[in-house]
């Protein structure tokens, strides 16, 4: 509830896309800092915070590789940076058990799909609803109360069908067609490209061998299910699709628990807002001076987002003296 409010009142302001996907925006961070004489280590995996004098002074890659630096900054969760990356003999015991109890048993693993579509969705509810057209983002649920319990309890034991696909029926987000948002470079004119994700059960639940079996009968799932809404969401109007299951999403994203889920954290009252991912770590500060956390796991939301980034860059602001565009242009955030 506390995510979902957060997103809601954020889109129900404004909301925009970023031309080419969200890759764009990497590849435009890319480019910042290469300009400005920095250096990207692709596919090279941090072995630890290299700390001297309780400061971090860098980092260093598993093959051997020193990276100095004035600033460390983490994306990983606060398990991983703490216990592993930093080294528990460096930071308070009782800061160690609170980062071992932090809960993401909650948060489920993830499908995320992809469609290219000859042509748009097109919902029974438009013909009462004319803000339901190809560019609104859809919640698909079902009648039945008790739906999201029996879901989730069904995940956490590890099943839906015996020999089925474990995914959730309700709710599922379905993103709009691109090309209808503006963005023509993500699909030929006259086609479109689609989105869904749907929680399911953690990556460790299967093997990869097994989630990648189930695939094929997940779109074959979604695509009866969105069909009832959308009735010319068929496989005649599908020219292709990708589909990334929690095994996918853990196993090449190293921050990602095994419940294969980008929220990394449980989005609950107590780790959420300034709670989140504790009260001592919450103002993107650790015990290492010089070495700060951000991203989906730390303050404010489990979600991609620049909030996150942004409220980061502003600790390390004040910390180093460097510009604060808040207080440049006299602005509430």
């Amino acid at each position: 509830g506390w995510h979902m409010l957060a997103i809601t009142m954020a889109a129900a302001r404004e909301f925009g896309g970023i031309r080419g996907g969200t890759h764009s925006s990497a590849h435009a961070a890319q480019k910042i800092v290469v300009e400005n004489g920095g250096k990207i280590f692709t596919r090279s995996e941090v072995d630890e915070v290299l700390i001297e004098n309780g400061k971090a002074k860098g980092i260093r890659l598993k093959d051997g590789t020193v990276v100095e630096a004035k600033v460390v900054v983490s994306t990983v969760t606060p398990q991983v940076l703490c216990t592993e990356l930093i080294g528990e003999g460096h930071l308070p015991e009782s800061l160690i058990r609170k980062v071992k109890a932090l809960t993401a048993f909650y948060s489920a693993g993830v499908w995320w799909d992809a469609w290219a579509l000859h042509e748009p969705p097109k919902y029974k509810a438009a013909e009462f609803d004319p803000d339901v057209d190809e560019t609104a983002f859809i919640a698909l649920m079902d009648k039945d109360p008790w739906s999201l319990s029996k879901e989730f309890w069904k995940r956490k034991l590890g099943r839906e069908w015996p020999g089925a696909p474990i995914i959730q029926g309700f709710p599922n987000t379905w993103v709009p067609s691109i090309e209808s948002m503006g963005d023509p470079t993500q699909a030929p004119p006259g086609k479109y490209a689609a989105g869904n994700e749907l929680y399911t059960s953690a990556a460790d639940v299967f093997t990869e061998k097994e989630w990648n079996s189930f695939k094929k009968p997940h779109a074959d799932f979604v695509l009866d299910m969105w069909s009832k809404f959308a009735p010319n969401m068929t496989w005649d109007n599908v020219i292709g699709y990708s589909i990334e299951s929690p095994w996918d999403i853990t196993h090449r994203l190293r921050h990602t628990p095994v419940n294969g889920c980008w929220n990394l954290l449980d989005i609950v009252g107590s780790q959420v807002g300034w709670y989140r991912p504790m009260m001592e770590l919450s103002d993107h500060k650790t015990p290492i001076e010089g070495l700060y956390g951000t991203g989906s796991a730390w303050h404010p939301l489990g979600c991609g987002q620049g909030a996150g980034g942004y409220n980061c860059y502003k600790a390390i602001a004040e910390d180093l003296g460097l510009r604060n565009p808040k207080e440049e242009k006299q602005r509430p955030y």
